[in-house]
């Protein structure tokens, strides 16, 4: 019975692929822009095509017409290289897949979510290790609206040593990301996410934990965050058995941190997990504050600081250089008293929507405030505020010492692949 199931199955997912594929096209009107590409019927026809080839294909649909109500029921019966096409609809959801590769494929990215309210670290809208997720809307929530100030300080810090005590205390300071990849299921295999919208208004959006012999990837995704997070942190591996070169890989994808003073958090573990960065045009929206109270003392960035890249932007020597190149009027967009109020309060209205915020520009917003550093509690050391530099990308070395590779990264390196992005961090080659 079970054969003739998975048989039937097959040849019904067949006759689907042209109605579902032409439905999606001329019905569910997906915004159309370069980094977000509608689907069409030929390439949702190869993604069930090579569904297909892989395993069995299971529905998920909420109004009882597929093989299960929830994704995480489909999960639990699929086995490895099994896909979940997921049909539209908001799906509450604490996915886990653990220790096999499910794959995940929406019908719809903008009408197939998946959310959870993820305060806590270890139940968030997806955790995996392996496996090609597409067409979905990932969301961490929370809420109440008291994410603005709600632990910035605690997803800043880094932890200062590799024991799991450490590291479990560290995690306890915060709550979850909308994506969380970190297994050691992930050793030898891939990590794929195409065509998705993730979004979290709590801590970083994605969090990545590499292992060796991997490659993550994410090709045509937006990646949103309004939270206390910055929208990827990403740190490497120093386990033996875990170890050898990773690959890390982001294409034609869009990043927005609205809120936190990091965009990206790379931290290096040591010489056993060695990764390699390739960045191919990546539209940045990052913001930037006149205070340095958000800022992290510990980060090791050795590129350009924002006060650096505004200078160059003042005196209009970017375009000279070449930097920022895909951008028309300038990297830096500095918002007085007024402007930075406004951004806030529109902000707080759509913290718990899916929206973009309309003001938010490609490059680096850079908000002003009522107080200056010497207004911070007198507590505030005076050698934390000369040290302290504003740096969209935060970098940190568990040996405290400044390495070789990317951004002043030990053991992960920036490949010649790279150009097109927005920050001048992510083009190879660096320009000191």
């Amino acid at each position: 019975m079970g054969m003739c199931r998975t048989v039937y199955r097959q040849i019904k997912i067949g006759m689907w692929i042209t109605y579902v594929a032409l439905f999606f096209v001329l019905c569910l009107g997906i915004s159309c822009n370069s980094y977000a590409k509608p689907m069409d019927q030929e390439t949702f026809s190869k993604q069930l095509e090579q569904a297909l080839a892989r395993g069995n294909v299971y529905t998920i649909n909420q109004d009882g017409s597929g093989d299960f109500l929830t994704i995480q029921e489909g999960v639990n019966a699929a086995k490895s290289e099994d896909t979940l096409l997921i049909y539209p609809g908001v799906y509450n959801e604490a996915v886990e897949i653990v220790d096999k590769t499910v794959h995940l494929l929406g019908v719809d990215r903008d009408n197939c979510i998946l959310k959870y309210e993820s305060v806590d670290y270890d139940k968030v809208p997806l955790m995996m290790g392996a496996g090609e997720v597409a067409n979905i809307t990932i969301y961490g929530y929370k809420k109440n609206q008291e994410i603005m100030t709600d632990s910035m300080m605690a997803t800043n810090v880094v932890y200062y040593d590799n024991a799991l005590e450490s590291i479990e205390s560290w995690q306890k300071k915060f709550s979850g990301y909308a994506l969380h990849i970190d297994q050691n299921y992930t050793y030898g295999k891939d990590v794929s996410l195409k065509n998705c919208k993730m979004v979290s208004n709590t801590n970083y959006t994605i969090g990545i934990g590499s292992r060796g012999k991997s490659r993550i990837t994410l090709e045509e995704c937006e990646v949103i965050s309004k939270g206390s997070g910055g929208c990827i942190y990403f740190h490497n591996m120093n386990i033996e058995e875990m170890g050898g070169e990773a690959y890390f890989t982001m294409k034609n994808c869009e990043l927005k941190s609205y809120i936190s003073p990091y965009v990206i958090s790379v931290h290096s573990t040591g010489n056993i997990n060695p990764v390699f960065l390739t960045f191919q045009n990546i539209r940045t929206s990052a913001i930037a504050y006149d205070t340095k109270e958000s800022y992290n003392w510990t980060n090791m960035n050795t590129g350009f600081d924002v006060d650096e890249v505004r200078m160059l932007n003042d005196i209009n020597m970017l375009s000279l250089t070449g930097l920022y190149s895909s951008m028309n009027d300038g990297c830096i967009k500095v918002l007085d008293i007024e402007e930075s109020v406004e951004y806030v309060s529109t902000l707080i209205e759509e913290m718990l929507t899916l929206t973009d915020n309309g003001i938010f520009v490609e490059g680096i917003t850079y908000l002003s405030t009522e107080r200056e550093d010497e207004t911070w509690d007198k507590e505030e050391r005076i050698d934390d505020l000369q040290i302290k530099q504003r740096h969209v990308i935060d970098i940190y070395n568990f040996s405290k010492l400044i390495g070789d590779g990317w951004c002043g990264l030990e053991h992960m390196y920036l490949t010649s692949e790279s150009y097109g992005n927005t920050l001048i961090e992510m083009n190879y080659p660096i320009i000191p």
